[in-house]
């Protein structure tokens, strides 16, 4: 069963069901649009010299209509003029393909399944988008979302099918100032249907990112640059127990002979242990996790002096998903060396490695594949 088989009605109809809130809030812009000064036509002056002096009519003038919105590689240089840089996102695993028009421009068509486009540079608004499964005429959404100076991604995430999450938009402020050649700011998106909260970690080392659930993104924080290795594991909350230092506590009170009470004991554990396993081999069968397990693994590259986001995408489980699409880490260069929509800095897409051995690639520019796959321990 491949993500085709969706019906696009179905689709349509989802969509329209989860996606008033998502752009509701986009910045709290303010239109800064105006219209022509309204001008009569045909006016006849007051009487001067007892002689009407009638004017010539006046050619009426139409608004001239806005740019339709372009492309941007320098996003920051965008926002510090004063405009809104707007990016599409598509996380929804099982929906079609679509297109995106933003006040009657097609800005986007036939956009599949984990594309994050370029960013388009809006004035500040409201602007009308309409979202179509390609190759179909009837609108599946439409809406008025007004959007402040500064940088978003809109994503459709969630399912059609509504398994695990429903179907919905959601918009997210981005940082797009790059910091200095020394460092490299990161961010994680969750939008992976099936997966808990979960913790981003170095392989080895200390977490980047705890407690994202899905739907959510992440502070920003600066790394080194480098090349990482990042195991994503199942977070505290996501099994019931709060995140930090367990402190269970168990009190007793005992008694004397004579049945008077004498005094309580009181211990206190101040550790548990958790840990994240270094190794590429882990898992379990149904890739969903205990607190703590490694559930997927993937290798990405931070140049300095960029901002990048990585999108969690995809099933943990595919048996159990409508469609197969394995979980997989999709990182973009927001700002900062070369913009690139669902690449890294270096022009080379991440390959992930799930649970349960399977593993996930995508097309380099140059056609090749890169991925990472080993055997189930």
């Amino acid at each position: 069963m491949t993500q085709r088989d969706v019906s696009r009605r179905r689709f349509a109809t989802a969509l329209g069901v989860g996606i008033g809130v998502g752009l509701a809030g986009c910045g709290g812009g303010v239109n800064n649009s105006t219209n022509a000064t309204d001008e009569t036509v045909g006016t006849v002056d007051e009487e001067t010299d007892g002689t009407p002096q009638e004017t010539e009519p006046e050619t009426e003038t139409e608004d001239e209509p806005a740019a339709d919105p372009e492309a941007t590689d320098d996003p920051a240089e965008a926002v510090a003029e004063g405009n809104a840089v707007v990016r599409i996102a598509h996380l929804s695993p099982d929906a079609p393909n679509v297109d995106v028009t933003v006040d009657d421009a097609e800005i986007l068509s036939d956009v599949a399944y984990g594309t994050v486009s370029d960013y388009y540079v809006l004035e500040p608004g409201t602007y009308t988008v309409v979202v179509t499964a390609t190759g179909e005429e009837e609108t599946v959404f439409e809406e008025d979302a007004e959007f402040a100076t500064g940088a978003f991604t809109v994503a459709a995430l969630g399912e059609v099918a509504g398994t695990n999450q429903s179907l919905g938009i959601e918009t997210f402020e981005d940082e797009v100032e790059p910091p200095d050649e020394e460092s490299a700011a990161v961010r994680l998106v969750h939008a992976a249907p099936d997966a808990p909260a979960v913790d981003v970690s170095v392989e080895g080392g200390d977490p980047l990112f705890e407690g994202v659930g899905f739907g959510e993104a992440s502070e920003y924080v600066e790394v080194a640059p480098g090349d990482y290795s990042l195991a994503v594991s199942a977070a505290d909350e996501a099994a019931g127990t709060p995140t930090g230092t367990p402190s269970d506590t168990e009190t007793g009170t005992e008694t004397d002979d004579s049945g008077t009470e004498t005094g309580t004991e009181t211990g206190t554990e101040t550790g548990t242990e958790t840990g994240t396993e270094t190794g590429t081999e882990t898992g379990t069968g149904d890739g969903t996790g205990e607190t703590g397990e490694v559930v997927a693994a993937a290798e990405v590259s931070l140049e300095g002096g960029t901002v990048s986001s990585v999108f969690a995408v995809g099933y943990l489980d595919t048996a159990a998903a409508p469609v197969e699409e394995p979980f997989e880490l999709l990182t973009t260069v927001d700002a900062g060396g070369t913009v690139e929509g669902t690449e890294t800095a270096d022009g080379t897409e991440t390959g992930t490695e799930t649970a349960d051995g399977t593993g996930s690639g995508t097309e380099t520019e140059a056609g090749t594949e890169t991925a990472t796959e080993t055997e189930t321990a």
